[in-house]
């Protein structure tokens, strides 16, 4: 995947250090968000007096409670008719805003917020609602490095890492528990599986997750076998229900696991097998053995840098000049099969024993 650059990112920070209210503009996705924080991160580090808002929609505000560098969250669709959330963000009188997200929405915003400064990539016509435009770089560009080549340009500086990093509060961890039925018992592996996605053919077959699993609890040295774990979103419901059923694990959907306990569960699992979803790059921030699984979607996209990361492709052998997304059928997800998966969650897992 190219990434040659129109010009170099400049060595000289566009951003004064001095500067005290900053708006950050999250992107709308649980993924991307994750991705972003390492970003976040850096101009925090580069302001390191200053007062961080992030601004986002509602229900991802809990990837942002308990960092330590962002000061508050404002959560809201950012509709130009939601008054009262334009009013809020005003409050805080940021000097500049970053806009993480691409879209026109998220520049017309913080323009109808009177943002001084508002910085972000130069599409299409939202280049007329920027004060700072930053030059995108030509070729496929994954989305971490986006975000990298924003912070660059406001500090002068690349972020050090883009793996992201989240923080559990006590209530999420206390959560949870309740989740699980009763404090989680370290001696146990907890096995988190991810079986849904916002798109049918990102979906590894449920059969296939329900056949991984029962080879876990079967070939699981004595008295250690794994708890299992179902997690999705409410749509996916159904989906939850039926792994569960068939591999006696819980249901997370039923008891209304939301994003803030799941993190505390991915801070406490062994192993994670998910599709290609937010809760990957979760995983990522808490250092959880993961087995990711694509199919039409290119995992170049979504790099996470994370030594304890398996990526599997249906797709193996697809050359460097092609893109997963324009080649579905070859690229299907059911073309992985169980007995390669199940060769990367043994070696996963025994990495796993090798470090505790």
């Amino acid at each position: 995947m190219s990434t040659t650059a129109t010009r170099a990112i400049s060595a000289t920070a566009h951003m004064p250090a001095a500067m005290e209210r900053l708006l950050i503009v999250l992107p709308s996705w649980v993924g991307d968000v994750c991705m972003a924080i390492p970003a976040i991160a850096h101009i925090a580090a580069h302001h390191p007096r200053a007062t961080i808002v992030a601004l986002g929609r509602a229900n991802l505000r809990p990837l942002i409670d308990g960092l330590p560098f962002v000061s508050s969250f404002e959560g809201g669709s950012l509709r130009i008719t939601d008054g009262a959330l334009r009013a809020r963000v005003r409050t805080h009188h940021p000097d500049a805003a970053l806009l993480l997200p691409n879209s026109f929405r998220s520049a017309l915003f913080t323009a109808l917020c009177r943002v001084p400064r508002r910085v972000g990539y130069a599409s299409d016509l939202r280049w007329l609602l920027l004060t700072d435009r930053v030059a995108r770089r030509t070729g496929l560009m994954n989305t971490a490095s986006m975000y990298g080549d924003l912070a660059a340009w406001w500090t002068g500086t690349r972020p050090p890492t883009c793996v992201p990093q989240l923080a559990v509060t006590g209530a999420e961890s206390g959560e949870a528990d309740r989740l699980l039925g009763q404090p989680h018992d370290a001696r146990q592996p907890l096995v988190i599986l991810n079986p849904g996605a916002n798109r049918a053919d990102k979906r590894w077959p449920a059969e296939r997750f329900v056949e991984l699993s029962k080879r876990l609890v079967r070939e699981a040295p004595t008295g250690t076998a794994p708890l299992i774990a179902v997690n999705g979103s409410p749509a996916e419901a159904e989906l939850s229900a039926h792994i569960a059923a068939q591999t006696g694990g819980i249901d997370l959907v039923a008891r209304r696991v939301t994003l803030g306990a799941l993190k505390a569960l991915l801070q406490r699992a062994a192993l994670l097998i998910t599709n290609d979803t937010g809760p990957r790059h979760m995983a990522a921030a808490f250092g959880t053995p993961t087995l990711a699984l694509f199919g039409p979607t290119d995992c170049r996209w979504t790099p996470t840098d994370y030594p304890h990361e398996r990526v599997m492709v249906a797709d193996p052998f697809l050359e460097d000049g092609l893109i997963a997304n324009d080649h579905p059928l070859r690229c299907a997800i059911t073309r992985i099969p169980v007995a390669d998966a199940w060769i990367a969650v043994e070696a996963l897992l025994h990495a796993h024993a090798a470090r505790k």
